[in-house]
């Protein structure tokens, strides 16, 4: 089993350095995002037994950064729900910490399609009312808590699925014996519009 202080230990020694070397900062949430790659990068290197050593494991990421830039660019989308997500997550008090919540959704992160039906009474934060056979029936005039934003995000959504593009996993938060959808209320009631029974999910443990 990894140490989770071991990993946090090197992090903080990693981080600025990889802030050093990242060109594009002008991303929202761009210090979660990196603490979670970089947490990410040490699991895998330690995993691989190369060499349990902290400065071979120091220079090993730092001198990959072509992976970090790599998965900026190609997983933005993800990154950006991941990390969002994990902000909430210490605003509602779920984890103390940047550091605690980035290591539960790298260490115990499972990711699969998922019968959300089956799902949605377990979920503490879901109204069953959103799930309506239109967008405006799913958020009426009188709740709608950002606006016309969520009409247009549920439809962006919904173009999205059609066109067959890659659709960013929802993020369910089990917790305090308590199961959470934390991320991707709109990619669901999107997915249930459209009349398909799974979607991709990332279910993180406490």
């Amino acid at each position: 089993m990894i140490d989770r202080d071991y990993v946090n230990n090197l992090a903080e020694k990693i981080i600025p350095i990889i802030n050093t070397k990242i060109i594009n900062k002008n991303i929202k949430n761009f210090d979660i995002i990196i603490m979670y790659l970089t947490i990410r990068s040490i699991k895998k290197i330690i995993e691989k037994n190369i060499k349990n050593d902290s400065n071979f494991i120091i220079n090993n990421v730092i001198n990959n950064i072509e992976w970090f830039e790599r998965k900026i660019n190609k997983h933005l989308i993800e990154l950006k729900t991941i990390a969002s997500s994990i902000r909430q997550n210490i605003e509602f008090n779920f984890f103390k910490n940047k550091y605690d919540a980035c290591n539960a959704y790298v260490f115990n992160c499972k990711k699969k399609y998922i019968n959300y039906m089956q799902w949605i009474s377990k979920m503490h934060s879901f109204k069953k009312n959103r799930l309506k056979n239109t967008p405006e029936e799913a958020y009426p005039i009188n709740d709608r808590p950002r606006g016309i934003k969520d009409i247009d995000s549920v439809n962006y959504w919904i173009q999205m699925i059609k066109n067959n593009n890659y659709i960013p996993p929802i993020i369910i938060l089990n917790i305090n014996n308590e199961t959470h959808l934390v991320d991707g209320y709109h990619r669901l009631i999107a997915t249930y519009i459209l009349n398909k029974n799974n979607i991709l999910a990332k279910i993180i443990s406490s």
